[in-house]
């Protein structure tokens, strides 16, 4: 652990309080804030994928199919989590709220 961390006590912070230290210190540096770091392969990544497009246009998928993928991913994980048990239907993205 960091010295700097046990000096100032961030060492005795819980994870939330720690966390919410970083994100405001993060936030206090404005636009100073250093440019994100890539990696060559990240930054290969793009190009790559814009040449398999180009190579064959069928692959891309449409807005619609996108969104349905995520829909169901959502659908998906509510059900998992919080089975519909009580009858009513609830949005498909929020737990159920009767029947408790």
């Amino acid at each position: 652990m960091s010295t700097l961390m046990a000096d100032f006590g961030i060492d005795r912070l819980s994870p939330k309080a720690k966390a919410d230290l970083a994100q405001e210190i993060r936030d206090s540096l404005g636009q100073e804030r250093p440019a994100a770091k890539l990696d060559d392969e990240r930054i290969a990544e793009p190009a790559r994928r814009d040449a398999e497009s180009e190579a064959d246009p069928g692959i891309a998928l449409t807005r619609e199919q996108i969104w349905a993928q995520v829909e169901g991913r959502l659908l998906q994980a509510s059900n998992e989590s919080n089975p519909n048990t009580c009858g009513v239907r609830c949005p498909d993205i929020y737990p159920c709220s009767f029947g408790e």
